[in-house]
């Protein structure tokens, strides 16, 4: 296994286009927007690549059948796992999982469901309303300073700071009357020309449809930017299933994800 140097980053770049699950913070990774490290089997001529983002996140695809790789990852997993002081996760293609399923490295396995846009159902969509007595507001120090669910822990675990949140994410809160954040949305990771987001409402004011006039505003104005929304969640979230679809989703495919 050998680490790939930044000029070279292209090389893992082409096998990611090939993938359906290109997921976004690894973009964010090869683009520089945030820290990681790049491995791949074969640095002249990589087939499969490992991409490891500062937060314990691992990204793995490509070439499954090279057999000397296979038992280096296991390994280097393992001692990864062993010497863990932090959190580890590992998003992998479907052509990996029997692989990693035989490292028996994992504490937990799940499935997740990756979407895409479909721009013509978003367009056709009626566009939600805000109720009366309620604004929206841009996320800002201040917004991150007072809610409940995005914290600076947050940013500074996915973007690794505000700063760097600021220079390259967005989001946007729906207020009430009295200023109470009633529901908001933003960025987990952008790069590859995507972003992915997450939104949340507090537990008072669901049912409400709150997330659906959040999730619009964020894909209009990722869209704006040029950016393509993606969504993903897991197989048993419900109710993160019923919004991707209700926004204009569409499933693209299933992935193996492993807590370490």
């Amino acid at each position: 296994m050998e680490q790939l140097e930044k000029r070279d980053y292209i090389k893992a770049v082409k096998i990611l286009e090939k993938e359906q699950t290109d997921h976004t913070f690894s973009y964010s990774v090869l683009e520089g927007i945030v820290d990681g490290r790049v491995f791949v089997d074969d640095r002249s001529a990589p087939k499969a690549v490992l991409i490891e983002v500062h937060n314990g996140i691992h990204h793995l695809v490509g070439n499954s059948e090279d057999g000397k790789f296979d038992e280096v990852l296991h390994n280097w997993f393992m001692e990864k796992v062993i010497n863990k002081n932090k959190p580890m996760v590992l998003f992998a293609s479907k052509e990996w999982e029997d692989q990693i399923d035989h490292w028996n490295v994992a504490s937990d396995k799940k499935s997740r469901i990756v979407y895409a846009l479909n721009k013509e159902k978003f367009y056709e969509q009626e566009k939600l309303i805000l109720p009366k007595g309620y604004t929206v507001k841009k996320v800002d120090s201040a917004i991150i300073g007072r809610s409940e669910e995005y914290t600076e822990k947050f940013y500074e675990l996915y973007w690794g700071s505000l700063d760097n949140f600021f220079s390259h994410g967005f989001g946007f809160c729906i207020v009430n009357g009295q200023a109470d954040i009633v529901c908001e949305a933003t960025t987990v990771a952008v790069g590859g020309g995507s972003f992915d987001f997450d939104l949340y409402t507090s537990e008072a004011y669901r049912r409400n449809g709150f997330g659906g006039i959040i999730g619009q505003m964020m894909i209009d104005d990722g869209l704006k930017q040029h950016l393509s929304p993606r969504w993903e969640c897991f197989d048993s979230n419900i109710s993160s299933i019923k919004t991707a679809e209700s926004l204009g989703f569409d499933q693209v495919c299933t992935h193996p994800f492993y807590i370490l």
